[in-house]
């Protein structure tokens, strides 16, 4: 099963979910929250950006001919991609006002990672493999987001928002990856 450029999760999200960061960047630009609580959230620029790097390390890797890790590529990958919700060093110290460039750093890092996608996305063998990861990472990553934008909305109290209580819960649980308060001792 080859990968077209249109069904690239990289795409199908950003077109999706183009009122959301439509909302983001121009209704909502300039308002200013007085608040000055501090949330924990994905560091999206990061990770994207990391996982392009990631990305462009393993085609350099499969172009040279090493074999020494061809069977622990696939393995390792997973796991690093799982770590990303998990590890604080995706994480970082957001208020409510910062959500805007929050948003445009993760729509550069979507084009560097589809960018990079694009090239293996038609690929056979271990490349095809490492593009299924690669989408499925970017639809987990992609989710967390759109539930960042919603709980955003949720603070900031305007109108849109996807299911109140569901969002109110993960942005209770800490345990789930989505934005949370940061209090003090977190």
């Amino acid at each position: 099963m080859m990968f077209k450029p249109e069904e690239l999760e990289t795409q199908v999200f950003v077109k999706a979910n183009a009122d959301l960061f439509r909302d983001m960047q121009d209704k909502y630009r300039y308002s200013v929250d007085k608040s000055k609580t501090i949330y924990s959230i994905l560091n999206y620029g990061k990770i994207l950006n990391d996982m392009a790097d990631y990305l462009e390390g393993y085609i350099d890797y499969y172009k040279s001919d090493d074999d020494q890790y061809k069977n622990k590529v696939v393995s390792s990958t997973a796991k690093y991609f799982d770590s990303v919700f998990i590890d604080k060093r995706y994480r970082r110290e957001v208020v409510l006002s910062d959500m805007p460039e929050i948003s445009e750093e993760f729509l550069e890092g979507t084009k560097e990672v589809q960018d990079v996608m694009k090239i293996i996305a038609a690929r056979e063998g271990e490349l095809h493999t490492m593009a299924i990861l690669a989408n499925n990472q970017y639809k987990r990553i992609s989710k967390v987001f759109k539930d960042d934008m919603n709980i955003w909305k949720m603070l900031k109290n305007m109108p849109g928002y996807a299911s109140a209580s569901d969002l109110r819960e993960k942005f209770r649980d800490k345990t789930t990856p989505c934005m949370h308060e940061k209090k003090k001792g977190d």
